[in-house]
Order: structure tokens, then sequence, then C-alpha cells
């Protein structure tokens, strides 16, 4: 079968790729960590691709095929466009760095059949009985097949090598009427985690112990909370949970809860935890209050597609011990490239309380219509946006302004999907509190299968300057602002002095980009029909649709030097009448003819 784990450097970079093909869809998977080269031939962690690549010819490429892909998380935001030459057997696999003129091809020879190697440094507990070190104890399905740990993981191509610790006893712990609490269990890891380094940069401590002070429980990760940046390189078992069993229930539950345990260091999570429809198959990864008498006898000793798919092509950063902290969401095991692309533009320059106006457009690549939804932000359409900053990390699930009735799509070749979304604040504060350079990323959901991701944006946030800056900074700098830009305007009494604020910056600096936001809401506003309930009953505040037409010309005037404003208008004109558009039009015309003569003269 056609996979691998593939390696070179070229100039300071390094880059690792693996190939594999999971299930019976048809496709193979390639996945690649970019890495810089620093003094001394350390490396520091750059960002990570995967992407889904149908097969041709019974498995094996022919000719090539080619995919534009972003390295997520990449620092320096670098595209690098991967061309697939003829890969079978042993032949290398070369990615074409770069675009245009300036693109370079890569060789990545085939260093290796397994696509990880992880070392597991093992600990017992003095006086344990048990069946064997995990090295050579197996487990017997039936009379014809047996299972090892290594043999477990080797079937999942990854190599997995044991290595005793060579050290003392860890605590002075013994005997089976002794109980650890997690704390000790932290204290025993930090004392035995200098193993690790700097020796096995994949490693982790697995430490079996007769009794754990929760009942019930088989095994746990251990975690240093006195090295936060030290996440996912431990773990224990525990012997007592055993007893009372037969020797096969014995050994196959010391194998599955190793296994397992192992497997929540890769940051595998719980099959119950997975979005979108679940593969509930007995498997490695099945929670541990799941496993019965039906459990064992479907339970075949793999991981299933989805874990596969984690340990064989998730990022860099979330499956290797010792990087990203375990979090028991669905959340990075399907990024792999779909044909279709996102995009995310945000203002490059705004000031300290402004509103921060993101337009996410989703492309079909494909030259196929594909079926989405009408939204990027609806069930199973699910967009999350982080913010890193001055003031740290925060993430934020937005509400778009043109999200509508949750219904599917046909999307055509080449067309898009585009949804605006005013970045501002929280619950918490204001997302752009202090100056300075802001990272934009964005993450959508596309179904429960697939997740893609936008190359990252930046927004400059200022201190106030002038008149304006500053009334920005007081006046904005608020939650009811928040409110009303997520209501895209409202005439509710509460709302009535932000309202006159809007109002008022529109009308006394209508060229600057902060009035042409304002214009939109107010535009929005008047072109929509209110209902609101009081003590005299129900009604009706009409259309102003004149009132939209004034603020639509001032946010689409050719003065406007923001295109994300200027898509949003757009955007909100097509919910005018005919007669309307036409009116706007010709009056944004009008300017633009007056604006060339001006220039000519």
């Amino acid at each position: 079968m056609l996979s691998g784990r593939y390696q070179s450097q070229f100039a300071n970079y390094f880059y690792e790729a693996r190939v594999s093909a999971i299930g019976p869809s048809g496709y193979y998977y390639l996945s690649c960590d970019k890495f810089s080269v620093n003094n001394g031939n350390s490396k520091t962690y750059l960002g990570s691709f995967v992407a889904e690549i149908p097969t041709q010819n019974n498995g094996i490429f022919s000719g090539s095929v080619t995919n534009s892909i972003n390295f997520v998380g990449a620092t320096n935001g670098q595209q690098v466009s991967t061309t697939i030459k003829k890969i079978a057997g042993k032949d290398n696999l070369v990615l074409q760095i770069g675009q245009g003129n300036s693109a370079a091809n890569l060789e990545l020879p085939k260093v290796s059949d397994k696509l990880r190697t992880l070392h597991v440094v093992y600990d017992m507990e003095d006086g344990l009985p048990t069946d064997g070190p995990i090295r050579s104890f197996v487990a017997h399905k039936n009379a014809s097949e047996s299972f090892s740990v290594p043999e477990i993981f080797s079937e999942s191509l990854i190599d997995l090598r044991i290595i005793d610790s060579g050290g003392p006893s860890v605590t002075g712990k013994r005997g089976a009427d002794l109980v650890w609490e997690m704390t000790e269990l932290a204290m025993a890891y930090r004392e035995r985690k200098r193993i690790l380094e700097p020796n096995f940069p994949w490693a982790i401590w697995l430490f079996e112990v007769n009794s754990f002070k929760d009942d019930g429980v088989f095994g746990t990760l251990i975690t240093d909370l006195s090295d936060p940046d030290d996440q996912r390189r431990g773990c224990a078992i525990f012997g007592d949970q055993l007893d009372g069993m037969t020797l096969s229930e014995r050994t196959r539950n010391r194998l599955r809860t190793i296994t397992h345990e192992i497997g929540h260091c890769f940051n595998l999570i719980h099959t119950d935890r997975r979005s979108g429809v679940q593969d509930q198959s007995s498997c490695f990864m099945t929670p541990g209050d799941s496993v019965d008498s039906d459990y064992w006898e479907s339970f075949d000793y793999k991981f299933n597609n989805d874990s596969l798919m984690d340990l064989h092509h998730g990022f860099f950063s979330d499956i290797c011990p010792g990087q990203s902290p375990f979090r028991d969401v669905d959340h990075f095991s399907k990024k792999k490239v779909s044909s279709l692309e996102l995009v995310a533009k945000i203002d490059k320059n705004i000031t300290i309380g402004e509103p921060a106006l993101l337009k996410v457009t989703a492309k079909n690549k494909s030259k196929k219509s594909i079926l989405i939804s009408n939204s990027l932000a609806l069930q199973w359409n699910q967009c999350r946006i982080r913010i890193d900053g001055p003031t740290g990390t925060q993430f934020v699930n937005p509400l778009f302004l043109f999200c509508g009735r949750p219904k599917r799509m046909t999307l055509g070749s080449g067309k898009t999907l585009s949804e605006f979304v005013w970045l501002h604040s929280n619950s918490n504060g204001n997302f752009f509190s202090r100056s300075g350079t802001y990272k934009i990323g964005v993450e959508w959901q596309i179904d429960a299968q697939t997740v893609i991701q936008a190359e990252a944006c930046f927004v400059t946030v200022r201190e106030p300057l002038n008149d304006l800056d500053q009334l920005i900074a007081e006046k904005f700098y608020s939650p009811e602002v928040r409110e009303i830009f997520e209501l895209m305007g409202s005439d509710c009494p509460t709302l009535q002095s932000t309202q006159l604020l809007l109002e008022e910056i529109s009308e006394r600096w209508s060229d600057e980009s902060i009035a042409q936001k304002c214009s939109i809401v107010l535009a929005q506003n008047a072109n929509r029909e209110f209902k609101s309930f009081s003590k005299k009953g129900l009604s009706t505040r009409v259309r102003k649709p004149e009132v939209a037409v004034r603020e639509l010309i001032k946010a689409l005037s050719p003065n406007n030097s923001s295109q994300n404003v200027k898509d949003v208008a757009r955007k909100v004109l097509k919910t005018s009448s005919s007669d309307e558009q036409e009116q706007v039009k010709a009056e944004i015309n009008s300017k633009r003819k007056k604006r060339t003569n001006e220039k000519k003269r």
C-alpha cells in the first residue's frame, strides 16, 4: 500500500510529509509539517497542511495532481503550491515551493514506512502484580489472533519504541494497599520527565501503578501543572481495576487501557466527543464507561478511521506530545483541504473602539458544482475566529450580517459565498482595547467531515489622533455599540443614543471609513420593517427607503477606500427595490464622473 514518511531540508526550512490511505473512500491523504532550522540544527515549528487527493490507476498516482495549499499556522503566512508527482513504492515525493518564477521543486526522500515514531519511557510500581512489561505481553482475541501494544501501533503506521526509564524507584510507595493521588502522579512525572528531554521530542512517560483514589478509573493523563508548556507527555494506568478478572479479560483490558491512554497523549479524543455523524464502532478510543460485553463482541483491536486520520495527519502542534494541551473537543481531526477555499479580509487600520469589518469568502475551486449551506454560521457550518494581539488570544463565534434561513444551496465552479461580521467586543470587553497589530484567523467547519482555514489577515489599531478618533474611543467603546452593530441598526429606545451617534458620525465625517461603516448600519436599519410590542399593542415601523438610499450613497462613495465596506454596502443595496438601486447607482456614477473631471483639471 502506498504510504510512508518523507523528509528534506530546503534552505533554512525542514519539511516532513506523510502519505496514507484511510478507509474505503478511495482517497490518499497527504500532510506536511514545516519547521525553520535554527543554529545547532534545532527546529521551530511553523505550520502544517493536510490534503485529500483522489487516486488513479488502482491506487497509484498517474502524472501529477496539483493543489494550492496554505500552511495553516505558519508565522510568515507562506503559501505553498504542492505538486504531487507519480508516487509508487519508494518513489520520492516532490513539493513545488512558491509560485511563478520563484517556484522551486523540493524532493523529499522516503525515510520510513511508518508515519510517526513515538518513544514510550516505561515505569512500573514495585510489587505490582502484572502479566509482564508492555514490551512483551499480549492479549488474545481468540485462539488464532493475539495483539501487543507495539503491534497495535505498528498496524496503525506508528513506530512505538518502548524504553525502560533506567532510573531508581520513582517514589517510596510499595504494595497493593497504597493509593495514588493525582498530585503524587504529577510529582512522579516531574521527576521522570527529564529522561524525555532532550533526547526524545516524540516521547511520553507511561507509569503503571496499582491503585488510584477514584474508583472505576482505568487510566489517566498526567500533567505537570507547574509547566503549562509541557502537555500530554505522561499517563498512568491502574492495576486494581483488573482485580477479579480472568487472565484473558485482564490482558485485553490492560492492552486496551494502555493503548487508549497513549492515544490521549496523541490528543485523540473519545468517539462520543466527535462532531457530526459519529463512528460508534468499538475501537480503542471508545470511552471506558461504554466498555461492556457488547463492546468486546465487536472490538477488532483497532483505531477507527477518525482516530487514524488524527494519528497520521493531525497537525504537529495538535498531535506531538509536549505541544498543545489536551482538548476534549473535535478540534483538528478533519483539517483536510476540500474543493472550497476560505479567504478572510479585514480593515487594515482602525482606531481603538472602532468596529473592524471582516469579510469571509468561500470559493469553489473545483470544476464541478458542490452542495453547501447558504451560510457560514449555521449548524454543521460553524465558523470560529481567533484574534491574537497585545491583549492575548480571544475566540469569537461570529453573528454574521446575512445568515438568513438555513438551507442547502448549489455553489457553481469558481463561484463564491461571502459573509460579513463586525469584530468589536463581547461580554469580556473590547477585542481591540490596546494599540498594536492583531492577527485574525478564521476556521469554518463546512460539514461534519471537513474543516478549512483561511490564511491569517492583520489589522493595526492606533491610538486616537484627532477629534473623530477621540469620539470613537469614548463612545464606541461600549456594549451598546456592539449590540447595535450586531442588530444592524435598531429603533429600540434603549439604543437610541447609539443610533444618534451613528447618525452624527455619518453626517459630520462622511469621507472617513468609520462613517461609512455607520452608514451601512443605518441603511440596513432603514431598509427593514420593524415590529414592536408595547402597552398600546403591536406597532409597525415601516421601511425608510429615502434614508437607506442616502446612507448607501455615502458608503459607496468613490472616496471610500475600504473594499470590505463597499462589498457589504452592495449586499445591503440588493435588499432595496429596483428603483432605489437605480437611484443609488446613478448618484454614485455622477460622483465618480465628477471626481474624474476634477482630477483631469
